[in-house]
């Protein structure tokens, strides 16, 4: 049986980091996806989806471990580095940002009444 995302990060939360690889490898292509329709910038969203799984990495301690809200949570931190990219351009960041309060918003209120997710991917 696979590991759970949740279960993965449980790990690595514990001390055995090499896991966070196997997270990286699931959702590289859904959160570079997220990026490149949001920023329409094919080059930026490599450098972006790598901050964002970093930034993903420093704060898995806040991620919502039950009920299935660990991809919920990471694209949203995906979506507030599309956020910051195009506020340093000048860009309409909106969207992206909206999207990333909105994807928290869920994956707290999840946290708290314990409903069952569904994946947003």
């Amino acid at each position: 049986m696979q590991e759970t995302d949740e279960d993965i990060a449980r790990l690595c939360l514990l001390g055995d980091h090499k896991h966070y690889a196997v997270l990286v490898e699931r959702y590289e292509v859904p959160v570079r996806a997220l990026i490149e329709r949001l920023t329409d910038d094919h080059e930026d969203s490599e450098r972006i989806a790598h901050h964002a799984f970093v930034d993903a990495y420093e704060r898995l301690g806040e991620c919502p471990l039950e009920n299935g809200r660990f991809a919920l949570w990471l694209l949203g931190i995906a979506a507030e580095h599309v956020h910051a990219h195009l506020r340093e351009r000048g860009g309409d960041c909106r969207l992206p940002r909206a999207l990333a309060l909105r994807w928290r918003k869920k994956a707290r209120k999840t946290r708290k009444t314990g409903d069952e997710a569904g994946s947003p991917l």
